[in-house]
């Protein structure tokens, strides 16, 4: 066989494939966009970020897992996956106290973008 698989993209619902931002006409020859649209502009969430609020991460996976990370070694027993996925876990649920630093944080990052979108002609 030998070759690498491709790559499966998921129809995000509007005809497009995930991470395809969208733009002008493909070339056939090239595969290229004669334009494409920006990024949307919404902040993301890195590790950097999540490592900034660590303390949030310790308690909410005591309450929300049971999981106390003060257990000397737990750490050294477990995977980086085993991590990675109890985490994603606190991101997705809106009552912990992760989930909501970040919500509260892309909040303010659009009242500003909605608050630099103001000019003095809108009080007319």
């Amino acid at each position: 066989m030998g070759g690498r698989t491709p790559k499966t993209t998921v129809d995000v619902g509007d005809g497009r494939a995930d991470g395809d931002t969208g733009g002008g006409p493909v070339d056939p020859d090239t595969g290229l966009r004669e334009w494409y649209d920006p990024e949307p502009e919404t902040p993301g969430i890195t590790w950097a970020d999540i490592f900034e609020r660590w303390a949030l991460v310790e308690a909410d996976l005591h309450q929300l897992y049971g999981i106390d990370l003060g257990q000397p070694g737990l750490l050294r027993e477990r995977t980086g996956h085993w991590l990675r996925v109890r985490v994603i876990g606190l991101l997705s649920e809106p009552r912990t106290r992760l989930s909501r630093a970040f919500r509260a944080r892309d909040e303010e990052h659009t009242s500003t973008a909605r608050a630099a979108d103001v000019s003095f002609d809108d009080y007319d």
